[in-house]
């Protein structure tokens, strides 16, 4: 094997090697940054661990709790519509302002953010 070819291997190991580091270091530096909500029932065991809940209170706590899911989706089915109405009016303002390039530019912006799940 040449000496051309050890250093072309040896260039594409770093590279593929620098490539996973990479990945690597994004996904803990997003969970430290990102950290994953606590679900309902992470809190639901919390609440029964650090208040030390009897049977009858975890029974009343699991009532709760349901009753609390479904007026929060309730919650949220009235409240979406407008908050999507005074974003895209929000939007529709900005566009006013803006010449036809700028305009072509915000829409990708906003097709970004809200592919990465943002606003």
């Amino acid at each position: 094997m040449s000496n051309k070819t050890k250093a072309i291997i040896v260039i594409l190991g770093c590279i593929i090697i620098g490539f996973i580091l990479g990945v690597l270091a994004d996904r803990l530096l997003f969970l430290k940054y990102h950290p994953r909500k606590p679900g309902l029932k992470e809190y639901r065991k919390e609440l029964i661990k650090k208040l030390n809940l009897n049977q009858t209170q975890q029974v009343r706590l699991d009532s709760i709790l349901s009753w609390s899911q479904i007026e929060f989706k309730n919650l949220s089915k009235e409240f979406r519509p407008k908050y999507d109405s005074l974003k895209n009016a929000l939007r529709d303002s900005i566009k006013s302002i803006l010449n036809p390039d700028q305009i072509e530019k915000f829409e990708k912006m906003m097709k970004e953010i809200e592919k990465n799940g943002r606003r």
